[in-house]
């Protein structure tokens, strides 16, 4: 039975010691390897190819590796041409905005990619991204072609919260909405209030243009309180928040909690 996503992550990524990576960057050198190995950078990302078993199919192997309080390197093999990478990928992005929080599992995300995008291309792929570039442009004569999807953050917000219950049932006299906004610039999460969530949206647009809203519930104002409470630890400033996906999942399940009747 073929394992999905997740379960391929848990039985195919291995960790690769401070020897070993030195080893590699000795055969294959890196700038970005050379400087991590040398305490320059903090973390590194990085690939490289192999064949497995002999076969003709090339795997390629994406890497992470950081100093925090300790060394540590993570490769996740993937056959070239895999039909789920897209979704492995996340649940590798995943797993390393966890280990580090300082890491943007966006910008991980994307990095990842573009880590893969290079090798395949390198192995002779055309490469295009589908939600960028119409099917009409493509042009690869005699090239294997792949698509690489990049992640849009304010898309993907949008899409997690694409059908929560905006109205509140349980309550009565609400004057206010709460709402979700982000700013793609640095992903930072606005948990604030108002009485048009759209309006306001307009209004910040008009000196931050990166920032969007995502989601409002109309509740009462307390629970705006509750949230900024909940997630007192990951507040950067005012009403600002640095939120995980699995952070945001727990405020989507709270808020239409309280949008459903009993």
């Amino acid at each position: 039975m073929e394992l999905n996503p997740n379960e391929y992550f848990q039985e195919k990524y291995y960790k690769v010691s401070h020897a070993a990576l030195s080893d590699l960057n000795r055969k294959t050198p890196t700038e970005g390897l050379i400087r991590f190995l040398n305490g320059l950078n903090e973390f590194v990302f990085g690939g490289f190819v192999q064949n497995e078993n002999q076969s003709e199919e090339e795997v390629i192997h994406l890497m992470y590796a950081e100093y925090t309080t300790e060394f540590s390197c993570f490769v996740l093999p993937i056959p070239a041409e895999y039909p789920k990478t897209d979704e492995l990928i996340v649940v590798f992005a995943r797993e390393i905005a966890i280990l580090n929080l300082k890491r943007d599992f966006f910008e991980v995300y994307n990095t990842l990619q573009h880590q893969r995008e290079t090798i395949l291309e390198s192995l002779g792929y055309f490469t295009f991204d589908p939600d960028t570039t119409p099917s009409g442009m493509i042009i690869a004569k005699g090239q294997k072609i792949v698509p690489v999807h990049k992640l849009n953050r304010v898309w993907f917000y949008a899409n997690q919260f694409k059908d929560v219950t905006h109205e509140a049932i349980k309550f009565q006299d609400q004057e206010k909405y709460i709402y979700l906004m982000v700013d793609d610039s640095n992903g930072l999460i606005k948990i604030g209030s108002s009485k048009n969530p759209k309006y306001r949206e307009g209004t910040l647009q008009s000196k931050e243009p990166k920032i969007s809203l995502v989601a409002y519930w109309r509740v009462p104002k307390l629970i705006e309180n509750e949230l900024h409470q909940m997630y007192r630890n990951k507040r950067v400033r005012g009403e600002w928040f640095r939120l995980t996906i699995s952070e945001l999942d727990e405020i989507k399940q709270f808020m239409e909690s309280l949008c459903t009747s009993d």
